[in-house]
């Protein structure tokens, strides 16, 4: 028996509870958790969420905050729940999508209205110089260097050579710079808001519900399979990775039990711990 971790992504509404939801209903053996890797600020919808969960048979169903910084990682915000890593499966819904930390990622979909891209060209910030570094380089000092600089110095040791007044609007930008940095932009084609995680999905779904137009998300998924093949895309700042976005995508209701689509999905999925 082989211990699985999905973590389940996509756009809010796309209907990653639901296919959580289903995975629980489907299971016959394996002892599984679900946990909803919350939001800041969004405790009563993540809480709902549990709530589901549990219903459908999540032992336990839990809610963690979401983990911050550059690098943040989801088994960090795991750690203390003991209970959830002794699990057969452990669900995940949200968060970070980190290198490798789980087993496999599923992104969730809604169908794209027609005309509207998947791809967004446009500048993008994909870093940020240090404040202090920033300020250095403004001042044409070699920041290699401005460390050097001894943070106390004797007033006979200072020469003064130029004075003049900031106003409040140049002081506050200048102390901007400091506490933020400086931001690096890129000109590229970008995934949607919303859709970032598609870059580390091993799998994806289009949820198209009863009312949802059938064409658009055949049209959605042509779009998804097609990525991996896309000059256009900047996956991130240093460059295109060559296995981001998913090989496989496919169409269907997840509020459906009969749907093959969504079947074929979840039959993929369970495979990961077969």
């Amino acid at each position: 028996m082989k211990r699985a971790v999905v973590q389940v992504v996509g756009p809010p509404g796309a209907g990653a509870t639901t296919l959580i939801e289903r995975l629980l209903r489907s299971n016959r053996s394996r002892w599984m958790c679900a946990v909803r890797i919350r939001p800041h600020g969004d405790f009563e919808a993540a809480a709902a969420e549990r709530e589901r969960y549990a219903a459908a048979g999540a032992m336990p169903a839990v809610v963690i905050d979401e983990p911050e910084g550059v690098g943040a990682s989801v088994w960090e915000a795991l750690q203390g729940h003991e209970a959830l890593l002794a699990c057969d499966v452990v669900l995940l819904e949200g968060g970070p999508v980190g290198p490798r930390e789980v087993d496999l990622v599923v992104f969730v979909a809604p169908p794209l209205a027609a005309g509207e891209p998947l791809l967004v060209e446009e500048r993008r910030e994909v870093g940020r110089v240090d404040g202090e570094t920033a300020l250095a380089l403004l001042l044409g000092l070699d920041p290699n260097r401005a460390s050097d600089v001894p943070d106390e110095i004797d007033d006979e040791d200072v020469e003064v050579v130029e004075t003049f007044e900031l106003s409040e609007r140049e002081a506050a930008a200048m102390q901007r710079l400091l506490d933020e940095g400086l931001p690096s932009m890129r000109d590229g084609a970008w995934l949607r808001d919303g859709w970032e995680p598609l870059a580390d999905a091993d799998l994806a779904l289009v949820n198209v519900r009863p009312d949802d137009d059938l064409a658009a998300a055949h049209a959605t998924r042509a779009a998804i399979e097609g990525l991996r093949a896309d000059a256009r895309w900047q996956v991130d700042a240093v460059a295109r990775r060559r296995d981001a976005g998913p090989r496989r995508c496919h169409v269907g209701d997840l509020s459906d039990p009969r749907d093959d689509g969504a079947r074929r999905l979840i039959d993929a999925i369970k495979r990961r711990w077969a």
